[in-house]
């Protein structure tokens, strides 16, 4: 009877120790629409809260039964957490992509702002002159001046309008000055007789050498249509900086949660062990001091737990400012939106990696953004040069007398030269512009050289973490059959409870380790694609890598 129960203890023992199994290969699914997905997953976290305890990740006691390791299985949890997930909630809810979209107003603001130059205006004056005529007799007049005027986007101000006047308001024999009896009691017997002079013009304004090409207002009116663009820019490169610190986190709550489970599950052997040798203590078979160290084993993996849970919890709360919901909250994952495996290290081919260093030196947003500031510099250099030419202006204006419509036409053409003695500002303007547009260019050389060691680098990290990945697959596998021919030989007497708490503990750490290798291969893939412009560049082929995950798999 105490061999059976021994045996049976020893099994139980075995079989969990064998649940810790190697990763299965795995491929991001392709992103859908973000705002669709976002509300699913936020479905999902209302149906599937933190537990209780207001710990994430400390499930209930049907949890332990139920473990996450790194099983072979091609099947999740239906409401696990997946990277695109992420990515979706990022691109529907996240303030700081919502604020950078905000800067499109700003731009539509300063292009109607620019454009509000060229739109006519319409000015009216009247004047009411009070004075002595040769005959010293007090006469009014009151005149009307309307003008309409346009400053068109070619240089040209077309100018229009109609100028009325009427005389005699005062009677003849009125000597009275205004503000007396005698003045407002005419002024109220006389009646306006109409407007008795007038002329009607209209003409235009030109520059013939500074403003004739460009000028303030088409200057302001270019570089504001450059601002959408920039906007859009900002976005793209917001859009893709959140993508990749919320793709590091994620995989850093990923390794932290399976490393839970690692211990978790270290955890129950020790306690069932502990379990069949206290019974054996009771029983005589075993001396008391077997019951003393299985015990201490406990402790101690109690202890690991605990870390364990607490990193856990910490990178849960870290990836929770990346899951923002449609009111402005955020979600906190959980043990149950934990995936069950990391996808398999991939390799790169070098025709695709040629590929994407052309297309990344050709078409990221940060190259983008210096050409179109040099675009700015190069619209502000021609103005300032534009300064620096005299003003010379032609102006004609046909007039046509209303009282003398068979041929009271008259045409006045004038030219304004304003010649400043040295332009020595505009020469300064030229000047610091020219220094800007100089800047703009070493900063562009810089940033290609940037992104290219940008590439080179996600590279070297995502082939160096490859390499630890598979290393450590090696050591664990080899680990793993280490513990458990110790796992046999304790069944039959030939080890003791040291040594199988030792090959357990290394094949633990070992696991720990590959799982933290293949973390570090997903972000080391998550910074190349950053790097290659891949959630940055507008129409980006993102099928890349799926075809290569495909292709291998065996």
């Amino acid at each position: 009877m105490k061999l059976r129960l021994t045996y049976l203890i020893l099994a139980s023992c075995f079989a969990l120790l064998l649940s810790h199994k190697s990763h299965a290969n795995s491929t991001l699914k392709p992103a859908n629409q973000a705002k669709e997905e976002a509300k699913n997953i936020i479905r999902l976290s209302k149906e599937n809260p933190t537990t209780s305890s207001g710990h994430p990740g400390q499930g209930s006691s049907k949890d332990k039964t139920s473990q996450i390791s790194l099983a072979n299985s091609d099947q999740q949890p239906l409401n696990v957490l997946e990277l695109t997930d992420v990515f979706n909630l990022i691109d529907a809810f996240h303030p700081s992509l919502k604020s950078s979209e905000l800067n499109m107003q700003n731009a539509r603001a300063e292009l109607m702002s620019a454009w509000s130059t060229f739109i006519p205006s319409y000015k009216q004056r009247g004047v009411l002159a009070d004075y002595l005529d040769s005959k010293y007799k007090r006469q009014q007049e009151l005149s009307s001046i309307n003008e309409i005027t346009w400053q068109s986007p070619f240089a040209i101000e077309l100018v229009g309008g109609l100028r009325v006047s009427s005389q005699s308001l005062l009677p003849s024999d009125t000597l009275e000055y205004p503000g007396s009896k005698a003045y407002l009691t005419n002024i109220k017997r006389t009646r306006l007789s109409g407007f008795t002079d007038g002329e009607v013009f209209l003409g235009l304004r030109m520059p013939l050498l500074r403003g004739l090409l460009i000028d303030s207002h088409r200057a302001t009116l270019k570089k504001a249509k450059l601002e959408n663009p920039l906007a859009e820019i900002s976005i793209r490169i917001k859009r893709a900086e959140l993508f990749l610190k919320g793709a590091e986190k994620y995989w850093d709550w990923v390794a932290t949660g399976l490393q839970y489970e690692v211990a978790e599950n270290l955890l129950e052997i020790a306690k069932v062990r502990t379990t069949g040798i206290e019974d054996r203590v009771k029983e005589g078979a075993n001396p008391p001091i077997d019951a003393v160290e299985a015990q201490s084993q406990v402790n101690s993996r109690e202890e690991n737990l605990a870390k364990a849970r607490r990193n856990f919890e910490k990178e849960s709360i870290a990836l929770s400012i990346y899951l923002w919901e449609s009111d402005l909250s955020y979600m906190t994952p959980n043990k149950q939106h934990l995936p069950r495996y990391i996808p398999e290290p991939i390799s790169i081919p070098e025709s695709i990696i040629d590929e994407h260093l052309a297309l990344s030196l050709n078409d990221r947003p940060e190259l983008r953004r210096i050409e179109l500031n040099q675009k700015q510099e190069q619209i502000n250099l021609r103005l300032a040069r534009n300064e620096m030419l005299p003003k010379l202006d032609f102006e004609v204006l046909p007039i046509q007398d209303l009282n003398r419509l068979d041929g009271g036409s008259n045409i006045i053409g004038s030219i304004h030269l304003d010649l400043p003695a040295y332009p020595l500002k505009a020469k300064s303007q030229v000047l610091k512009t020219k220094t800007k547009i100089e800047k703009n260019k070493l900063e562009l050389n810089l940033t290609q050289a940037q992104i290219k060691n940008e590439v080179r680098d996600a590279l070297s990290f995502l082939e160096t973490s490859r390499e630890r990945a598979n290393r450590a697959r090696e050591a664990f596998e080899k680990l793993k059959q280490v513990a458990e021919g110790e796992q046999l030989r304790f069944k039959y007497g030939g080890s003791n409870l040291f040594l199988l708490n030792q090959r357990e503990a290394a094949a633990a750490e070992s696991e720990n380790k590959l799982i933290e290798a293949l973390a570090d291969h997903q972000k080391a893939l998550a910074r190349y694609r950053y790097a290659i412009g891949e959630w940055s560049i507008p129409d980006f082929d993102d099928s890349w890598l799926l075809r290569l995950a495909q292709s291998n798999k065996p």
